[in-house]
């Protein structure tokens, strides 16, 4: 959890070692170059795990026999845990990616690291025993993810329109397990494949005869641009009804709403039959719904009270330092509120022995009317 993925130096500075790149991390080896016991975990008030970087730039323990909170990024636990979609190395400041399908290919397969199985199409039994090796939940980590690193470097929230440079920004830092190269440098030209974060701006619908329809998606690009991108019908329908089980209504109505619809997941390049000339066509996708600051909600109630949180800190809380990090899945909060020299204020949707003697406002954000007097009474607590 973010509450233990911290580290501090001996002159206040904190580091979050999953977010530190390389630069980031060189700059650090010479700042404090040549000295010990500088930098320690803060996962436990009782007792300083110090840490240093390497030459070779990895972030690794001073000494031996270290005993971190299990729930810490550093713990020995957190190693054999199982693999998810987005996994972040605090060692390397990298993240794999661990998907049930291969990327590569556009067909029914998915794969853990190099290892691939064929797979016939999804069924809802296969989605809830791996939920967390989904392209919805990597989209959704990825978007998190990117959240709280901008956060974590002392900037304010962007506005959704923005939002699409900084995931392109964090996934110079984000690969598919086994792979050399980032995400991001995968491209349709070179490599047949490439991932896509836009935004969704319709469907047309094509209908050939009585019985073949053609769909092209829609979506926004730079500088303005529309994209139109073939999908096969039965893809869009899956990633469309989902869509509608998470929020209750269809991308076109949440879009005619007003509300800010996304889509994501990967592009391919393929072979025409009895052609030399290929097209483009979506393989994976999945369509969701951004707060005005470009966070992924989970359902409206979520999307709420998230613009009433970002919009708190950044009015509100003005000019304090305070900043609101995102929790992760497993996670036992939603999120929390840093308080310089005060520590954290959590959002919780119930009570869990782990959270014993914080600072908690129980109100589950996806479920809950998260208010600002409700935000004022948490901080007002934490401040005192």
């Amino acid at each position: 959890m973010l509450l233990s993925k911290e580290l501090v130096t001996v002159d206040g500075l904190r580091i979050f070692p999953t977010f530190l790149g390389e630069e980031e991390r060189r700059q650090l080896l010479e700042r404090y170059a040549g000295r010990r016991e500088f930098m320690w975990c803060t996962c436990r008030t009782d007792e300083k795990l110090y840490y240093r970087v390497s030459s070779d730039l990895r972030i690794y323990p001073e000494h031996q026999g270290y005993q971190h909170d299990p729930a810490c990024i550093f713990s020995e636990l957190n190693k054999d845990r199982a693999k998810k979609a987005y996994m972040a190395e605090p060692e390397t400041g990298e993240v794999n990616v661990y998907l049930k399908f291969n990327p590569e290919n556009f067909s029914e397969t998915y794969s853990r690291g190099n290892a691939s199985t064929s797979k016939t199409v999804e069924t809802e039994k296969d989605e809830e025993q791996e939920q967390f090796l989904s392209l919805e939940y990597f989209v959704r980590d990825l978007n998190v993810d990117s959240y709280n690193w901008r956060v974590s470097s002392g900037k304010g929230a962007l506005s959704s329109d923005y939002f699409a440079s900084l995931i392109k920004g964090r996934l110079k830092s984000v690969k598919i397990a086994g792979k050399s190269r980032a995400i991001r440098e995968y491209t349709l030209e070179r490599d047949g494949y490439s991932f896509f974060y836009v935004t969704y701006a319709g469907v047309k619908m094509k209908s050939k005869d009585a019985e073949t329809t053609s769909y092209y998606l829609k979506v926004n690009g730079r500088e303005g641009k529309t994209y139109s991108w073939w999908i096969y019908g039965n893809k869009y329908e899956r990633a469309e009804k989902r869509f509608e089980a998470r929020y209750g209504l269809s991308p076109d109505q949440a879009s005619a709403a007003g509300y800010n619809v996304m889509v994501a997941g990967f592009l391919y390049r393929r072979q025409k039959k009895y052609s030399n000339s290929t097209y483009d066509c979506i393989g994976k996708i999945v369509f969701f719904i951004v707060n005005r600051n470009g966070i992924f909600c989970r359902n409206i109630q979520e999307k709420v009270n998230l613009d009433t949180i970002i919009s708190y800190v950044a009015f509100e809380s003005k000019g304090t330092n305070i900043r609101y990090y995102i929790g992760d899945d497993d996670d036992p909060f939603d999120g929390y509120f840093d308080i310089p020299d005060k520590g954290k204020a959590l959002i919780c949707p119930e009570e869990d022995k782990e959270l014993e003697g914080r600072i908690v406002l129980y109100k589950d954000i996806t479920e809950d009317t998260i208010t600002k007097d409700d935000l004022s009474m948490l901080m007002g607590r934490a401040l005192h």
